[in-house]
């Protein structure tokens, strides 16, 4: 993962032609990505320069010229008792695992404490007791804590922003801190601080940035998704399933549509799992830092979640009788469009308090969803991390509601199956068991989903909200409801032919998604340190060797395999059938090419020689 991009041109554009020994400059860790005070001690050959550390070791590293930079005047420490908590210089003793430059002899290589320079009490030479693993964990996570909780409920106020006791003055060029917290974060304990910006990004942006056609496109997507599922729904009935019958058939009326009973349904879905997520199961993480040095407070029991749902389920089917709350699964079959209904009812409700909410005072926004028009922001989602308490609607959203609504839809789709024809087709069996292996391992890697975009970057909008609620378990589910009006049986060679497409796309999907995250978070382990890399000048390095060096998407590849399988279980009769293998490799291409023009951004020539070195975007040898 890559460092936060420096200032846009040369690196002569901030360091100056040059600094005397003894100079207060800010200097990049090594490895990091973060600048922090730092005195040249001399200048070498090439335009190097030997820097030392404000830190407790004052660590001393080489650098180059690009990594040095003039402190500004408003970086020198104010006095002031009234100072922004998200702007206070502690660092953590956690290192960088990236760290390859070379260090002073004297001491082994150690990341910039979070301690202030006026504070060192101790002298260099005083020993010190090396703290166990555990005791500095506890302590991290502790520290940690406590900082993120003063620094969520104070916020930046101009007399703040003015006296300004941080190590860099927000006055520094914002892309210097663009994407942190993606760059130089695990999730596991606190990490060093970043140069602070603005805490809410409450002004909207001169030149917004739209995506997925600006408003325009917004509203139509608003408008054309739920019609979506009900063509669906309409063209995939248990009489046909032809797209020319979705243009000969009237819409039902609506008033067959609502159902309040599905309505209910939906809530108390929703509301069984918020009583899930706040029981005492499962352990809480940190994410990923935000612009303003804070770190959320994640709980990880989304697996619990589903094993939980899951046996429910079947013992309320099979023994609710004898306690009065018997499930009747054929009921998600007979009205499962009034439940889509009311799902998509219940996320454009959740969107709209979403939207209201962002405009309370402190509510930090999205880069990409406060451009300052409403229909946009009200898609894209207006504030990133929108939170009741400490209980994260976003992250909540996105893996365990709808998620596990697919497993248990499917499995009463199989119910359903069964009470109409008196047997489950081995079409049926394998494509609930495909995808609830695609999704157990997903809510299994629950931490994983705290480094993606959509927790990091995106607001929280009708897009995610309705993808999530309503759009997940009400289209990923077609091949299940297919099926149960056609329980045919696949021959051997088709069964023996799907599961070996859907265990190779798996493997590939997780083996790739294996290697990126151990090339993250430990680039010396033996299992990548021989792979070949492309150094950026952000002080990281791109993974070009391995699975990400046949192609730069190969996950997307493992997936694909994935959905072609599962649409293959309906055999070749019905082109409706293969709708998510359709519209799923259109997202992954438009993500891809998404993702080359933010990293060429972000990047720059390194990028540009990556997709130099791999040319093929998704499929080796193809595309």
């Amino acid at each position: 993962m890559a460092a936060p991009k420096t200032p846009s041109g040369s690196a002569s554009n901030i360091s100056g032609p040059g600094y005397e020994p003894g100079t207060a400059v800010l200097a990049l860790w090594p490895g990091s990505g973060l600048y922090y005070q730092a005195t040249v001690v001399r200048k070498q050959s090439g335009g190097r320069y030997v820097v030392q550390f404000q830190d407790k070791e004052s660590s001393v590293f080489t650098l180059p010229s690009g990594s040095v930079m003039k402190a500004p005047r408003t970086a020198t420490r104010s006095r002031s008792r009234s100072r922004s908590p998200g702007r206070r210089r502690r660092r953590s003793s956690s290192r960088s695992p990236a760290r390859t430059t070379t260090k002073s002899p004297a001491r082994p290589p150690r990341s910039p404490t979070r301690q202030k320079p006026s504070t060192r009490d101790e002298p260099k030479s005083s020993p010190k007791k090396e703290p166990t693993a555990s005791s500095t964990r506890a302590a991290a996570v502790e520290q940690e804590t406590k900082v993120t909780e003063r620094r969520r409920s104070r916020r930046l106020s101009k007399d703040d922003h003015a006296a300004g006791d941080s190590a860099v003055s927000s006055s520094l060029p914002l892309e210097i801190v663009q994407e942190e917290m993606a760059a130089n974060t695990t999730t596991d304990g606190p990490v060093p601080v970043i140069l602070d910006s603005s805490s809410s990004g409450s002004s909207p942006p001169e030149k917004p940035n739209f995506e997925f056609g600006g408003p325009s496109g917004a509203l139509s997507t608003v408008v054309s998704l739920p019609l979506m599922i009900l063509a669906l729904y309409s063209a995939c009935s248990p009489e046909t399933c032809s797209i020319q019958d979705v243009l000969n058939t009237k819409p039902p009326p609506l008033a067959t549509l609502f159902s309040l009973k599905a309505l209910a349904v939906v809530v108390v879905w929703l509301l069984f799992h918020v009583f899930l997520y706040h029981l005492p199961l499962g352990k809480v993480v940190f994410g990923q830092t935000l612009r303003d040095g804070t770190r959320l407070p994640y709980k990880i029991n989304a697996f619990h979640t589903l094993i939980i749902t899951v046996v429910e389920f079947a013992a309320l089917v099979f023994y609710g009788d004898k306690v009065g709350l018997q499930i009747d699964p054929v009921y998600v079959y007979d009205n499962y469009l009034q439940l889509a209904v009311a799902a998509t009812f219940v996320s454009l409700l959740l969107s709209i308090f979403l939207y209201a909410y962002s405009f309370r005072e402190g509510a930090m926004l999205a880069a990409g969803g406060n451009t300052g028009n409403a229909v946009y922001d009200f898609f894209i989602g207006r504030e990133l991390n929108p939170r009741i308490g400490s209980f994260d609607l976003k992250v909540f959203c996105e893996l365990r509601p709808g998620l596990i609504a697919w497993v248990v839809i499917n499995l009463c789709m199989a119910y359903t199956q069964y009470v109409k024809h008196g047997y489950v087709s081995n079409s049926m069996i394998m494509v609930n068991v495909f995808q609830m292996i695609y999704v157990a391992d997903g809510i299994f890697a629950e931490q994983a989903i705290l480094t993606t975009m959509d927790v990091i970057s995106d607001g929280f909008g009708y897009m995610l909200a309705f993808g999530d609620l309503a759009w997940v378990p009400f289209v990923y589910t077609l091949q299940a409801r297919y099926l149960v009006d056609r329980p045919f049986q696949l021959p051997t060679w088709a069964v023996a032919f799907l599961i070996g497409l859907n265990m190779l796309g798996f493997f590939i999907f997780r083996a790739a998604n294996g290697q990126k995250d151990q090339f993250r978070t430990n680039p010396q382990s033996p299992d990548v340190a021989h792979l070949h890399t492309i150094p950026t000048s952000r002080g990281r390095s791109l993974l070009a060797d391995g699975w990400w060096g046949m192609c730069r998407k190969p996950n997307y590849l493992g997936d694909l395999m994935m959905a072609l399988a599962w649409c293959g279980t309906c055999g070749v009769q019905h082109i409706i059938c293969y709708f998510y293998f359709i519209y799923f490799g259109i997202l992954l291409i438009h993500r891809q090419r998404r993702d080359d023009l933010h990293c060429e951004r972000k990047y720059g020539e390194a990028w540009r020689e990556y997709m130099r070195k791999v040319p093929y975007r998704i499929v080796p040898g193809v595309f």
